[in-house]
C-alpha cells in the first residue's frame, strides 16, 4: 500500500509539472537608467578636451541614441589616455546607437549630452528626482539631457600701471616666455615708487590665484599688488 501512494504521489508531481512547464515563462520587462563618469559629483563640470564616459544600462528599449552638438566628440574605446590629440581616435557623427560611449568636450560652455530610448512598456528613472516616460505614437519615450558645463584653459591677463599710467598689458594669447626674457619691456622707476599689477583673467573662471614678484608686498586682498 505505501508504495502504491508513493508511486501515485510521484506520478502526481510530474504531472503538475508537466502541465506548468508550458505555462511557465519568464516575464521579460522594460527598465531605464544610466551611468556616467561625474557619478557622485555635483553637477557636470569638466575641462576643455576631456573625456566624459555615458553608459546606458536600460533594459529591453526598442530603440536607442546618445546625441551631441557640435562643442563635443565621439571618441572610440580603447583610446590612449596619454596621447595629446585624439584625432585618431574620433567617431564620426553626432549620434549613435551604441550603449558604452566616451565623448570629448572641445568647445568652453554648456554642452549638452542627449539620451534618447523608445520602450513597449511604461518606465521611470528614480535619482534625485523621479523622470517617467511619456507616451507617444505607440512608444514609452525617456528623453533626458544631461548639461555638461566646460572649462575653458586658463589664460591670464594682466595689467602693469605706474604712476596711473599702462605700461603693460598681457593677454593669454601673448604671454611672454622666460626663452625671450630679453625682449621683454623695461621699466624705469623711481626708488621708493610702485609698479602696479592688475589680474584681469576671466578666461577659464578662475577661482584664486597667487603672485610670485621678487620683493613685491602685497597692497591688498584683491586681485591687485604693487
Amino acid at each position: 500500500m505505501k508504495a502504491f501512494k508513493s508511486i501515485f504521489f510521484v506520478a502526481f508531481i510530474a504531472i503538475l509539472f508537466g502541465c506548468e512547464e508550458e505555462e511557465l515563462q519568464i516575464a521579460e520587462f522594460s527598465d531605464v537608467t544610466w551611468y556616467n563618469s561625474f557619478f557622485k559629483n555635483e553637477g557636470y563640470r569638466i575641462s576643455i578636451n576631456e573625456v566624459a564616459t555615458f553608459v546606458d544600462l536600460s533594459k529591453n528599449e526598442t530603440s536607442h541614441q546618445w546625441i551631441i552638438e557640435e562643442g563635443a566628440r565621439f571618441i572610440a574605446r580603447g583610446y590612449n589616455t596619454q596621447d595629446t590629440s585624439l584625432n585618431k581616435y574620433v567617431v564620426d557623427g553626432l549620434s549613435t546607437s551604441e550603449k558604452f560611449v566616451n565623448i570629448q568636450f572641445i568647445k568652453p560652455g554648456l554642452q549638452n549630452v542627449r539620451l534618447l530610448n523608445m520602450f513597449k512598456d511604461s518606465v521611470s528613472f528614480k535619482g534625485s528626482d523621479t523622470l517617467r516616460a511619456t507616451f507617444q505614437e505607440g512608444q514609452w519615450v525617456i528623453d533626458t539631457t544631461f548639461v555638461v558645463d566646460v572649462y575653458d584653459n586658463i589664460r591670464p591677463q594682466i595689467n602693469v600701471t605706474y604712476n596711473n599710467n599702462q605700461v603693460a598689458n598681457v593677454e593669454g594669447d601673448s604671454w611672454p616666455s622666460l626663452i625671450d626674457s630679453t625682449s621683454w619691456p623695461v621699466v624705469e622707476i623711481k626708488g621708493g615708487d610702485s609698479l602696479v599689477f592688475t589680474d584681469n583673467t576671466t578666461n577659464g573662471r578662475p577661482t584664486s590665484l597667487t603672485w610670485n614678484l621678487t620683493g613685491a608686498r602685497s597692497r591688498s586682498i584683491d586681485a591687485t599688488i604693487e
